[in-house]
């Protein structure tokens, strides 16, 4: 073969690349979903995330009397609006911002015990009715002579759950202090700002976070970002997050995942990249979730202050840990709960602690996916009534023996 032939051929071998890498590179670009300025390719999101969407900038430039349930805080991040509705009524507040159809009365009535609730969305009770949550589901099961108040926020973090809780205890006078935990509001203990945490949260505003300082034992936590970032300032700062000295209270904020290098101008390339670096990211939040995680540490630290601030009001402490879809199947694989290392970490320093997770695993027929306890068949689902029933009958067990 003479090596002008070989030469052509080789033409040849490099324009059929150059052709087949176009073809991929406009079908790239076809299968492309663009939502609200977020861009996803083939369940991938597609790489650099922007700061804010269109919807979240809009919840922004919101006044307090433009929300119908949730409201911004200034202490809190955010909060529950008194007397809130939302969800065609599903979800009602009462005067106090509590998860009530009633009201709380002005004084506590003698001989009754009460027990108030603090946390996230799975103890709210996203999804489903007041009658169906595990809060109202627990007032039950306790029984005459007992009230449940429902003090929970979603989207809280442990630290707004704890940061709440002091709010609302001097008013509701508990007896029993009651803070429910879900894997993801370990990282969230770690952020102020949640669409650093969650690119498409509802909640596109900034919120307090307690910082570690020393070891698990002999450090204390130091409350930062209070007041928050106010909601009007929230789309400036996240813009020039990597130059303002708030980057430093953000352990979740990674400025490669927001920078555009010239690269990203092919969207197979970006595809690849984006795979490679959120698997990065996935692994590295597990980590600060593992035994010596700073995740697990920090909630430790924070759930031990709650404990101390409960002791101090005359109320008992009880810390419920409750999985979602993907932790529920974790214990009947033989795998170790991912909050295992914080359940273990809250024993040694005595603080009462239950796991729902093997009674809710239980509750599952042998052929039954741990989705049927939960209001979606994906990972985003939050109890169900028929976990709420299993929930509430196992924190009165520990509340009430």
């Amino acid at each position: 073969m003479s090596r002008r032939v070989g030469v052509q051929r080789a033409v040849l071998v490099a324009f059929g690349l150059v052709a087949a890498l176009a073809v991929l590179e406009v079908a790239a670009r076809l299968a492309t979903v663009t939502e609200d300025g977020r861009e996803h390719l083939f369940g991938t999101e597609l790489l650099p995330r922007v700061p804010l969407t269109g919807e979240q900038r809009t919840w922004l430039s919101l006044g307090a009397a433009d929300f119908p349930y949730y409201v911004p805080d200034p202490e809190l991040g955010w909060t529950i609006k008194p007397n809130g509705r939302i969800w065609d009524d599903r979800q009602v507040a009462n005067a106090d911002g509590l998860r009530a159809p009633r009201e709380l009365p002005d004084a506590k009535p003698a001989g009754v015990r009460r027990v108030l609730l603090a946390g996230d969305s799975f103890t709210h009770g996203d999804e489903i009715a007041f009658e169906d949550t595990w809060g109202n589901r627990l007032e039950e099961e306790l029984g005459p002579g007992w009230e449940v108040w429902n003090g929970a926020v979603s989207g809280y973090g442990t630290d707004q759950a704890v940061l709440r809780w002091r709010k609302l205890a001097p008013r509701v006078e508990p007896d029993v202090a009651v803070l429910g935990i879900y894997r993801e509001d370990l990282l969230r203990n770690l952020g102020i700002f949640r669409p650093v945490k969650h690119p498409g949260t509802g909640f596109p505003f900034s919120k307090p976070r307690f910082v570690r300082e020393g070891d698990a034992d002999g450090g204390r936590l130091r409350l930062a970002n209070s007041p928050v970032v106010p909601p009007e300032e929230v789309p400036a700062t996240l813009e020039h997050f990597a130059d303002s000295m708030l980057r430093e209270l953000d352990d979740l904020w990674r400025p490669e995942l927001f920078a555009k290098p010239w690269w990203y101008a092919s969207r197979l390339a970006r595809y690849f990249a984006s795979r490679a670096m959120l698997e990065d990211e996935r692994a590295r939040r597990e980590a600060l979730i593992a035994a010596g995680g700073e995740a697990t540490r920090t909630t430790a630290a924070i759930v031990k202050q709650f404990a101390a601030d409960a002791n101090v009001s005359g109320a008992t402490p009880l810390v419920v840990l409750l999985p979602d879809t993907n932790d529920l199947e974790a214990y009947g694989s033989g795998g170790s709960p991912p909050l295992a290392p914080l359940a273990e970490l809250l024993a040694v320093a005595g603080v009462p602690v239950i796991d729902v997770g093997p009674a809710l695993r239980a509750e599952l027929e042998p052929d039954e996916p741990a989705s049927a306890l939960f209001t979606r068949v994906d990972a985003t689902g939050h109890p169900n009534a028929r976990a709420s029933g299993v929930i509430a009958r196992e924190v009165a067990r520990a509340i009430a023996p």
